[in-house]
Formats: C-alpha cells, sequence, structure tokens
C-alpha cells in the first residue's frame, strides 16, 4: 500500500475531465503530475498539478509520444496514471504492451476496451443481454449500403455515426460527430463522407433527452453510481454543456449492471441512454470506458471518482457506495455560450451569460472550469476564448474593410452591385 504522503498519479489529457480528475485527486494530498500536449489545457494552470510535463503530439509524432511517456514513467514512478480524456485513453489502450510493467493504469482491460469502444460490438452484446436498443444497421462496404437503401430496415429520422469517434491517420487526428438525418439521402451522403474511414452504425432516432449513467466497477460489481441528465446537448458533439444531477433511474441501472458484469468490468464507466421523460421508455445508445465530460458534476454533487479510482487501484481498498445530491446543475460556460449562440443567435447568449453569472454567484449552478478554491484554470479559458473572439471580430472587420477599400479603389465594381 502507498504511504499516501508519498503518493503520487500520473493524470493525462487537455480537456475539462482531465482538470476535474487532478482537483480531485490534489484536494486529497496526492502529488498530481500532469502530461498535456496543448498551452491551453486546463491542467496546466491548476494549483492542484505539482509538475507537468509537455508532451508531443500523439496524432503526428505516434512514437515520440510514447518515448516521452516512457521516460515519465521511468523517472516519476507513479503510482497509478488515469489517461483522463479519450485523446490519450485510446493511444494508452492500444499501446498498453508498449508500456507494459512500468505503471498501473487506469483502463479497462482488452476485452472492455475492444466491447465499448467499437460501438457496433456494444450493440452486439446489448441484443444477446436484452438490453433495449434503437433499430440499428451498420453499413460496412457499398454492398450493405445498397441493402439499406434497397429495403430500409426502420423509418426516419435516423442516427448516423462511425462504429469508432476518432482515428488517427498518417499523423492525423480525425474526431467523428453523429448527425441526425430527416432522410435517406442524407444517410447516404453521410456514409459517403465517413465509410472510407470507418464502418457506419445506423440507428433509428429516439427523441427523449440524453441520460448518462456513471459507475466506477470492480470485476463487474458496481461500487459507485451516479446519473446526470443533460438539459443542454450539442448536436453531434456526443455530450452536454450544461446538465444536472437526478436519482438513479432502476430500470437502467439493471441494464446497467447486464452489461458491466458481462464484461467483468473494473474501473470507471459510462453507459449512455436516451430517455422520454414523458413515457419512462428509454433505449442505451454506448458505453465510454473513461472519465466522461461531465465528471465535474459528479464530483459537485458527491460522487468523487477520481479519488476512488486511486483509493481502488492504487491502494486496493473496498469502496463503498454513497448517496448523491440530485438537482445539481454544472455548466461548461463557454460551450454553453456557443451552443445557444448558434441555436438562439447572440443576444440570447449575452442574457444567458449574465443569467448564469447570477446563478453562480448565488451558488444555484456551478461551472466546469472555475471553482474558487482553484480559479487560474478558468481565467485562463477565460482568456483563450476572449483572445479567439478579438482575433476572430479584427479578421471579420479587417476583410470588410479591405472590401471596401477595393470597391473605392474601382468604382465600377460597384455599379455591378
Amino acid at each position: 500500500m502507498s504511504n499516501r504522503s508519498k503518493s503520487k498519479v500520473f493524470v493525462l489529457g487537455d480537456t475539462l475531465s482531465a482538470l476535474a480528475v487532478g482537483r480531485s485527486l490534489g484536494r486529497k494530498g496526492v502529488f498530481v503530475i500532469a502530461g498535456v500536449e496543448d498551452l491551453r489545457a486546463p491542467l496546466r494552470y491548476s494549483r492542484y498539478t505539482t509538475k507537468f510535463f509537455d508532451l508531443p503530439s500523439y496524432a503526428s509524432e505516434p512514437d515520440k509520444w510514447r518515448e516521452s511517456i516512457k521516460k515519465v514513467l521511468l523517472e516519476e514512478r507513479p503510482d497509478l496514471v488515469i489517461p483522463a480524456s479519450e485523446s490519450v485513453f485510446v493511444p494508452f489502450c492500444t499501446s498498453l504492451d508498449y508500456f507494459s510493467g512500468l505503471a498501473n493504469f487506469a483502463i479497462p482491460d482488452k476485452n472492455g476496451f475492444n466491447n465499448t469502444f467499437y460501438k457496433d460490438k456494444t450493440i452486439v452484446i446489448a441484443k444477446e443481454l436484452e438490453v433495449p436498443i434503437p433499430e440499428s444497421f451498420v453499413i460496412r462496404n457499398n454492398k450493405d449500403l445498397e441493402k439499406f437503401f434497397n429495403v430500409p430496415p426502420f423509418s426516419p429520422p435516423f442516427m448516423a455515426k462511425p462504429v469508432v469517434s476518432k482515428i488517427w491517420i498518417d499523423g492525423y487526428k480525425l474526431e467523428f460527430s453523429a448527425k441526425k438525418a430527416d432522410s435517406l439521402e442524407e444517410v447516404k451522403k453521410y456514409v459517403y463522407d465517413y465509410l472510407p474511414f470507418a464502418p457506419i452504425l445506423v440507428q433509428q432516432w429516439i427523441s427523449g433527452v440524453g441520460v448518462g449513467q456513471e459507475f466506477l466497477c470492480k470485476d463487474g460489481e458496481i461500487l459507485l453510481a451516479f446519473e446526470h441528465q443533460r438539459i443542454h446537448e450539442p448536436q453531434g458533439s456526443g455530450g452536454s454543456s450544461l446538465r444536472k444531477s437526478v436519482p438513479l433511474d432502476q430500470r437502467m441501472l439493471e441494464c446497467s449492471k447486464k452489461m458491466l458484469g458481462s464484461l467483468q468490468w473494473t474501473g470507471v464507466a459510462m453507459v449512455e441512454y436516451r430517455k422520454n421523460l414523458k413515457t419512462g421508455d428509454f433505449v442505451m445508445l454506448e458505453i465510454n470506458g473513461r472519465f466522461w465530460g461531465s465528471l465535474p458534476l459528479a464530483i459537485e454533487a458527491g460522487v468523487d471518482f477520481p479519488y476512488s479510482v486511486y483509493k481502488l487501484l492504487a491502494e486496493g481498498e473496498r469502496i463503498a457506495l454513497v448517496e448523491y445530491k440530485t438537482g445539481v446543475s454544472m455548466r461548461d460556460l463557454f460551450d454553453d455560450l456557443r451552443f445557444i449562440t448558434k441555436s438562439r443567435g447572440v443576444l440570447s447568449a449575452f442574457l444567458n451569460l449574465g443569467l448564469a453569472k447570477v446563478r453562480f454567484l448565488f451558488g444555484m449552478e456551478k461551472w466546469d472550469a472555475f471553482t474558487w478554491d482553484d480559479t487560474i484554470p478558468g481565467l485562463a479559458e477565460f482568456w483563450f476564448v476572449a483572445r479567439s473572439v478579438f482575433s476572430a471580430v479584427l479578421n471579420r472587420l479587417s476583410k470588410i474593410l479591405s472590401a471596401l477599400f477595393y470597391c473605392q479603389l474601382q468604382p465600377e465594381k460597384i455599379r455591378k452591385l
């Protein structure tokens, strides 16, 4: 068992979920060393990060990335390694043989990874276990595509997505987003765009809201459980920009137990559902075998998944199920403002920003990036976003002024307008 005063965890990732992991561990006195690829990675600026390492991009330099990780592991000898975002989680899962024997990793075994990362395999298991899922069809080639269009197995609208969320090809990371399609023609266009890279899972669109059940398991047994409901769901993102904690749906919980039990799952996982709030009907969509984007909400509501993972995997401690607060709201502020701007307009975004500030100051909601005990990551995110917006405005203004100047020099262009 590790001495807590000397315990050390290597957390990797450029996302807010990585920041949540680092904060959780740091608050408990664990030494957090961070591995980041991006200057804007929030974990870099956290007061709970004892040391950080700038890593090369896995997408463009995978061999150099692996060598850099190996060097850190040999020098730092961490008690646990946590890949806290998918962009590093997948490379670790596919490179585990390279790192064998160097550290203890918070990732699933090969069977668990393959059956959750590849969504078509998850669907097969769900069917075998009689877990409700949408009507589904996998298009792997042009013959499958022709079959789907000649005799559609279900009616529109559809939801189309590659069976993997991202792949790396020739030094480039390709990230795929799901698309709601209202016609067969829309599906065909989507398939033509993405089939060269991965098989496409087409499912019947189910109305309702996104619901996530999150777990920590040991050999398929659930130790911790939490549920959140999405309030704002940016289309195609696969996540939420505003969500709240809700009581565990017991029927969903039984389905989650079946899925994770069949995989003998050890570690964290989020089982994603779509639920009709009026009827209570639901379908399972997929399983994420890693820390999820809404992790800060679970921690705020009282389920400290990161520290519990450390206690379970690094110290072998038995984790007891805990109750959590429901009705807690958490917002990814800048993602939510982008969502509102795109769906409702700039004015609505400004009004919602003001409302969000009031709710935050009165403790009615929390923000993913900003906490009073660790303010710099939130301020840094604000700076990077403001700088990006300012740059975009200047660029747009420059184009407008250039166009006006061009027209003044060539009056005949004005007459043609």
